[in-house]
C-alpha cells in the first residue's frame, strides 16, 4: 500500500475543525486478491484485496481472520429492485461463526464499497448475530446501511478504528454487548453508537464529530468514559440519550460545540448518572430531564450553553457540586429550569475538571470525502421508489403526525380504521385511514414494545417483542382480555397475523408462521420461500410479506411465491391488508419529520416482476 500525505485543511469533515494527520489511500499498487460470496465453510483467512460481491457468511464453529492491511471491497447496490442480481448489495453476516479482523496502525484493515465514487448505504454492512467473542481493531469501515450491527445475544469489540458515511456506525439490539474503545465516529446519519432491547456496553475514550447523534440507549445498560462529542447537528433528535429502563453513567466527557435541540435527553424511566463531564459552547440546548426514575448530576462543568438544564420531571434528583460558568447565585437558578423549588447548593466555583482529548496512534486515511450527511437534502441515496411502475401504485401516504420517533412496527385493519401503535409513547392509537388522524388512544400497561398487531373480528391482538407476551385487547376500551406467553420453540416473535381462523406467529429471522391457538398452544408451521419476518399480512387467499430487497411477495398458503410487486421505498417495517389495498409502514430516514410514513398501496401486476425475478435467477444461478 502506498500513502499520500495531504493537506489537512483540504480533508476537513464537514463543518469540523481539521485534523493534523488525515492521509489518502492509494490503492492503485497490484495486490492479490479474492472474490468471495455465500457461506465460508471452514476457518478461512483473507489478505490482500477481497472483493465481496454478495451476502457473505460465517457460520457456526468457522472464524473468518482478517489480515493487516487487507482491503475488503464489498459490491455496491441499490434499495429499489434489489432482488436482482445487478442491484444486490454485498454484506458480511457472522451467523453463529467468529470475526477476528486485527490491523495495525500502520496497516489498518478497510472495509468500503466497490464504487468508483461511493456513497453512503452502498453496501450493507458486517452484522452479527448469535455470535460472541468477535474483535475488531484498526479498521475502517465506512460507506455501510449500519457499519457494525449486533443482534441476539452477539459480542463484540472494536478499537483503534474509523467509522464513518453510514446510517449508523454501531447498532446492537436484544441482549448483545459490546466494548468501544478510541475509535473515530463521524459522518454518520443517524448515530455514531446506540443500542436498544437489554443491551450492555463500555464507550470510553472516543472522538465523535459531524454525525447526525452520538449516543443513544434505549433499555440498556452503559458506561460512556471520556469521549469527545462535539460539532454534531441533532437534527430531529438528541445528541446523547438515554431512555426506557436504562441505567447509564456519563463521567469524564466534554461535550461541547453541539447544534442540536437538545444536547443531552433523559427520557422516561431512564436512570442516568453524570459526574465530571464538561457540557459547553453547545448552540442549542443543554440538558432535558423528561420523567427520569433517577438523575444524578454532580462534579460536572457546564457553561456557555444556550440552556442549562431543564426537568420535566424525575423520580429523583441530585443536581450539586457543579460549576455553572459563574458563582452567582441568581444567574445559576436561571440556567436551571423547574417548577419546583430545586436545590442545587452547594456549587462550585471554577471546573472540577480538565478535559483530555483522546489520542489516537492511527491515522484518518482516506480515498476521498462524502460532502453531505446522509439524510440531507442533497443525500444522493434513493430511499422512496417511484410513485408508481408497472407493478403497483401508491395510492396515498398518511401518518405525518407520527413523525420517526412515533410511527413503530405495527399494523392492522379492523374493516373500517387503520390500529397501530405509537413508538415514542407505546399508546395504542385508532387511525382514520383517509386522514391519517388519531381518532383514539389507549396505554396498555404490560407492553415495552409493540411488534406486530392483528385483528379477529372483534378484539386486537398485539406482539409484545421485548416481554415476548401476546395481548389480546378489547379495541373499544383497550382492556387486556388476555395474554399468553410466546411458545419456547419460536423464542422470538416479529409480528402476528390472523388467517381468519387463526393467529401465526412469526419467528425471528427466515420468515416463518408458527400457527397458534389463543392460548398459544402450536398447531403447525409455515415456512415462507421469501420475505421479510416482522412483514407479513394475509389477504384471505394469499400471505404478502415485505422483504429487504425492494419487494413485496405474494406467496399461497404452503408459503411459495407466486407474484410480487415492488415495494413502496427502502426500508418497510409493517404491512397489512384491508380488503382492497396493501398498507407498509417505512422507516424511510431518521431526520425525516413531518412527513408520511403509512403508504396506501395498489397492486396493478404481481406476475411481471416476478417473471423479471425468476430470469434472473436463472441467469445468475452460479451465483
Amino acid at each position: 500500500m502506498k500513502y499520500t500525505i495531504i493537506p489537512g485543511l483540504l480533508l476537513c469533515v464537514l463543518q469540523l475543525g481539521c485534523q493534523n494527520t488525515q492521509m489518502i489511500l492509494d490503492t492503485t499498487t497490484e495486490q492479490s486478491s479474492l472474490t468471495r460470496s455465500g457461506i465460508i465453510k471452514q476457518d478461512e483467512t483473507w489478505k490482500g484485496i477481497v472483493n465481496v460481491t454478495g451476502t457473505t457468511i460465517v457460520p457456526e464453529n468457522v472464524t473468518l481472520t482478517i489480515e493487516p492491511g487487507t482491503i475488503v471491497n464489498f459490491k455496491h447496490g441499490s434499495s429499489y429492485e434489489a432482488y436482482l442480481i445487478k442491484n444486490k448489495k454485498a454484506s458480511l453476516h457472522v451467523a453463529h461463526g467468529k470475526l477476528k479482523a486485527i490491523g495495525t496502525a500502520e496497516k489498518p484493515i478497510w472495509f468500503t464499497s466497490d464504487r468508483k465514487n461511493p456513497i453512503n448505504e452502498d453496501w450493507g454492512g458486517i452484522s452479527f448475530v448469535y455470535s460472541t467473542g468477535n474483535e475488531l481493531r484498526y479498521v475502517i469501515v465506512e460507506y455501510a446501511d449500519i457499519g457494525i450491527e449486533l443482534e441476539l445475544n452477539s459480542s463484540v469489540a472494536i478499537s483503534n478504528s474509523i467509522l464513518r458515511w453510514s446510517q449508523t456506525g454501531i447498532y446492537q439490539e436484544v441482549h448483545c454487548s459490546a466494548v468501544v474503545k478510541k475509535n473515530r465516529f463521524y459522518g454518520l446519519g443517524h448515530e455514531a453508537f446506540a443500542m436498544e432491547e437489554y443491551c450492555s456496553a463500555i464507550v470510553e475514550n472516543n472522538k465523535i464529530t459531524a454525525c447526525n447523534s452520538a449516543i443513544v440507549v434505549v433499555d440498556g445498560k452503559a458506561e460512556v468514559r471520556h469521549n469527545l462529542v462535539s460539532h454534531n447537528f441533532g437534527k430531529g433528535m438528541e445528541i446523547i440519550g438515554a431512555w426506557g429502563d436504562s441505567e447509564v453513567v456519563f463521567a469524564g466527557n466534554k461535550i461541547t460545540r453541539n447544534y442540536g435541540q437538545h444536547t443531552v435527553m433523559i427520557g422516561k424511566g431512564a436512570r442516568a448518572t453524570f459526574t465530571s463531564n464538561e457540557i459547553s459552547h453547545n448552540q442549542e440546548g443543554g440538558i432535558l430531564c423528561l420523567e427520569a426514575d433517577e438523575f444524578v448530576f454532580t462534579n460536572n462543568a457546564v457553561y456557555d450553553n444556550r440552556n442549562g438544564i431543564d426537568i420535566a420531571e424525575a423520580g429523583s434528583f441530585y443536581i450539586t457540586h457543579n460549576w455553572w460558568g459563574t458563582t452567582d447565585r441568581k444567574e445559576i437558578a436561571k440556567r436551571i429550569g423547574y417548577n419546583k423549588e430545586l436545590n442545587f447548593e452547594p456549587f462550585l466555583d471554577e471546573s472540577p475538571t480538565e478535559f483530555v482529548v483522546p489520542i489516537f496512534d492511527y491515522n484518518d486515511i482516506r480515498k476521498m470525502e462524502l460532502d453531505y450527511l446522509p439524510g440531507d437534502p442533497d443525500d444522493r441515496y434513493i430511499r422512496v421508489f417511484p410513485e408508481e411502475d408497472e407493478t403497483r401504485r401508491i395510492v396515498k401516504r398518511i401518518g405525518e403526525e407520527f413523525g420517526y420517533e412515533g410511527v413503530g412496527w405495527s399494523l392492522c385493519w379492523d374493516g373500517e380504521f387503520l390500529w397501530t401503535f405509537r413508538h415514542d409513547s407505546a399508546n395504542l392509537c385508532k387511525v382514520d385511514s383517509d386522514t391519517g388522524k388519531v381518532l383514539k388512544q389507549f396505554k396498555i400497561p404490560g407492553i415495552n414494545r409493540s411488534r406486530g398487531i392483528a385483528f379477529d373480528g372483534k378484539h386486537l391482538w398485539v406482539n409484545d417483542f421485548a416481554g415476548m407476551k401476546i395481548f389480546e385487547i378489547d379495541p373499544e376500551d383497550g382492556k387486556i382480555i388476555s395474554t399468553f406467553k410466546v411458545p419456547d420453540e419460536i423464542e422470538i416473535v416479529q409480528t402476528v397475523v390472523w388467517d381468519g381462523s387463526y393467529l401465526h406467529l412469526s419467528g425471528y429471522g427466515e420468515p416463518r408462521l408458527y400457527k397458534v391457538d389463543k392460548k398459544g398452544n402450536v398447531l403447525g408451521l409455515t415456512k415462507l420461500e421469501k420475505g421479510g419476518a416482522a412483514t407479513i399480512t394475509w389477504d384471505g387467499n394469499h400471505w404478502w410479506s415485505a422483504a429487504d430487497d425492494g419487494a413485496i411477495y405474494k406467496l399461497n398458503e404452503s408459503g411459495k411465491v407466486v407474484g410480487m410487486i415492488n415495494g413502496a421505498a427502502e426500508e418497510p417495517w409493517s404491512l397489512m391488508w384491508d380488503g382492497a389495498y396493501l398498507w407498509t409502514i417505512e422507516r424511510l430516514h431518521e431526520r425525516w419529520e413531518n412527513v408520511p410514513r403509512m403508504f396506501k398501496i395498489e397492486v396493478l401486476d404481481d406476475q411481471s416482476a416476478l417473471k423479471k425475478w425468476k430470469e434472473d435467477q436463472s441467469m445468475n444461478s452460479g451465483h
